[in-house]
C-alpha cells in the first residue's frame, strides 16, 4: 500500500514540479515538491525490496516443499508400472519448471489486488488534473490493451504447452540414454 501511494504521490510531485519552472512562484516551492520526489523515491525503494525478499521467500518455500513432495513420490513409484506410470522426463520437468511457478506467483499475485485499485486511483487523479479527455484515453486503453494482453497470455500458454512437451521429450530422450537403455 505504501509503496503505490509513493508512486501517485511522486507522479503528482513532478507534476507540480514541471509546473514552478513554467509559472513565476516561489523558488522553494520547487524544492519541495523536488523533495518530495527523493522522498517518494526512497520509499519506493526501500518498501519494494523489503516485500520482495519476504514474498520470494515464501514462493522459494512453496517451491521447495512442491519439489519434495513429487520427490517423494517419485520414489514410491513403481518402475515396473508400465505405459500408465509418469515418464522421468515428465517427472524432471514438473520439478524443474514447473514448480517455478509457485516462487513466480507469490511475488505477482498481490498485483491482482493492487494493480486495478492503483488503476482508479489513476483514472481519479487524471481526470481531477486534465478532465474529461483522460477517462477517454483511459477508456480506450482498457477497452484496447486490456484484450490484446488476454489474447497474447493464451497464445503464450499454447506455445508454453508445445514447448513442454518437446522438453518432456528431450529430457526423457537424454535420462534413456544416461542409465544406457
Amino acid at each position: 500500500f505504501l509503496s503505490s501511494t509513493a508512486k501517485l504521490m511522486q507522479a503528482v510531485a513532478l507534476g507540480f514540479l514541471l509546473e514552478t519552472f513554467e509559472e513565476t512562484v516561489p523558488t522553494n516551492q520547487g524544492y519541495v515538491w523536488a523533495a518530495v520526489l527523493v522522498v517518494c523515491g526512497a520509499v519506493i525503494l526501500f518498501e519494494h525490496h523489503h516485500v520482495f525478499f519476504i514474498t520470494w521467500r515464501k514462493g522459494m518455500q512453496y517451491r521447495i516443499q512442491c519439489i519434495a513432495k513429487i520427490y517423494d513420490k517419485a520414489l514410491r513409484l513403481k518402475s515396473t508400472a508400465g505405459v500408465q506410470s509418469a515418464s522421468t522426463g515428465k517427472v524432471l520437468n514438473i520439478a524443474s519448471n514447473d514448480v517455478e511457478r509457485f516462487l513466480l506467483a507469490t511475488l505477482f499475485i498481490s498485483y491482482g489486488f493492487w494493480a486495478p485499485v492503483q488503476s482508479l486511483a489513476i483514472l481519479g487523479l487524471g481526470i481531477r488534473s486534465i478532465g474529461a479527455s483522460f477517462a477517454a484515453g483511459y477508456g480506450l486503453l482498457v477497452c484496447v490493451f486490456v484484450p490484446l494482453q488476454f489474447y497474447l497470455s493464451k497464445r503464450f500458454a499454447v506455445l508454453r504447452s508445445k514447448v513442454a512437451s518437446i522438453t518432456d521429450r528431450r529430457v526423457t530422450l537424454v535420462s534413456q540414454a544416461v542409465a544406457g537403455v
